[in-house]
């Protein structure tokens, strides 16, 4: 089986993004999936509570063996809302320890949102994939997140929908619930497990399927 990467800024993003997908990829063994979150550590809510890193590596780590994500890493590269403090050359320095975890195959990383950090981590990864750069990655992929809602335009061409099924879903959206810091006294807007259903079922109604996601393919090289 192909070794896939994902690179998510933060734990819950590669959730949202693709979690159907890697749950298809556990269940129909179509690759091995490494899960790389890049801020762990502390931080305080936008309702002031304080969240733990420990409590991010334990939701973390719940979530992914509700998807069947063999590894994950918690790089810790930057801190959570405060990607731009720590300079682009030491996010695409994490991007490439990420990358140099193993031989992958393909690489995901997220397209950038409303959210800063997923606007800073997207120009590091690019600039990571650079040409000449991991040539052994045969295809890089971006997925999307319901931050994406809130006015950043999407790419028109390369998009590639991931069909999957029910209980991918159900795989999904329990991985979700399992970040219990992000979503307990939240509205249940689009950036909720109830949200990544009603956007599974879109995109799958865009692909002549019950659920799908939405990927676009940001390089290929052979």
């Amino acid at each position: 089986m192909d070794k896939v990467l994902v690179i998510a800024p933060h734990a819950d993003d590669a959730e949202f993004g693709m979690g159907g997908y890697l749950h298809r990829m556990h269940r129909e063994g179509l690759a091995k999936a490494t899960v790389a979150v890049m801020a762990c550590g502390d931080y305080v809510d936008r309702f002031g509570a304080e969240v733990s890193g420990e409590t991010r590596m334990l939701e973390t780590a719940r979530a992914m063996e509700a998807l069947g994500v063999g590894r994950h890493a918690n790089l810790d590269a930057a801190p959570e809302n405060g990607f731009d403090r720590v300079g682009q050359w030491a996010l695409i320095g994490a991007v490439d320890q990420a990358l140099g975890m193993d031989d992958f195959a393909e690489a995901f990383f997220c397209l950038p949102s409303c959210n800063q950090d997923h606007r800073a981590l997207y120009q590091a990864a690019a600039a990571a994939f650079r040409p000449g750069r991991w040539p052994g990655v045969k295809r890089v992929w971006l997925y999307e997140h319901p931050g994406q809602s809130m006015g950043t335009e999407q790419p028109v061409l390369g998009r590639c929908y991931v069909r999957f099924g029910p209980e991918d879903m159900h795989a999904k959206a329990r991985a979700l619930n399992h970040h219990e810091s992000q979503f307990l006294g939240r509205q249940k807007g689009h950036d909720s497990p109830e949200g990544a259903f009603a956007l599974a079922r879109l995109r799958g109604s865009e692909a002549g399927a019950e659920f799908a996601e939405l990927l676009w393919l940001f390089r290929e090289v052979y």
